[in-house]
């Protein structure tokens, strides 16, 4: 959409405008240290598909996968797993703008009573339509946690050492001791 049709829209935002289907959406990649504080954030922007059966926009699983691959290897001297996934979207309907303006959030939405809802990562990512206002705040969230190694630098290993004490007066086998 071009900014001068998104200026005339936003002047006529005393009237209801329906939702929209998006085109794209933001994708940030949360990283969080082993204190879970985050560490770094990258911002992605993803192209939306069209799904003909459900006749919505969408994320595939295939690219949604590739997109947590990608984005594992981001850090090359730390690792991490992905831990999560949440989408943001404000689902609002029309008519409810004004009155959540100038409330205490209060109106009831579709998804609850947050616009944040975390998302499993075995499908695809379905991005509901929304009124085109919202559409620079909706959003999908992927956070990944580094992963401790077991060796830390200049330590030691972490595995115990086993000990077996070769008593020379006693003659018997391991295999026999207990004999």
């Amino acid at each position: 959409m071009s900014w001068i049709l998104e200026e005339e829209k936003l002047l006529k935002t005393e009237q209801n405008h329906p939702r929209e289907h998006m085109d794209t959406i933001s994708v940030y990649s949360l990283y969080l240290n082993g204190d879970s504080s985050i560490e770094k954030i990258v911002t992605d922007t993803v192209t939306l598909d069209w799904n003909s059966e459900k006749a919505c926009k969408y994320i595939p699983k295939e690219r949604v996968l590739q997109l947590i691959q990608e984005k594992k290897k981001q850090q090359t001297s730390v690792h991490y797993i992905y831990k999560e996934a949440f989408m943001y979207l404000v689902d609002l309907e029309p008519e409810h703008i004004q009155s959540y303006v100038g409330a205490d959030t209060g109106v009831s939405t579709s998804a609850g009573d947050s616009f944040l809802v975390k998302i499993p990562v075995v499908g695809d990512i379905i991005v509901p339509q929304s009124i085109f206002i919202f559409h620079s705040m909706n959003a999908v969230y992927f956070i990944f946690q580094e992963i401790r190694s077991i060796l830390r630098k200049g330590g030691s290993s972490t595995r115990k050492r086993v000990l077996i004490s070769d008593d020379s007066n006693n003659n018997k086998t391991r295999k026999n001791l207990n004999t």
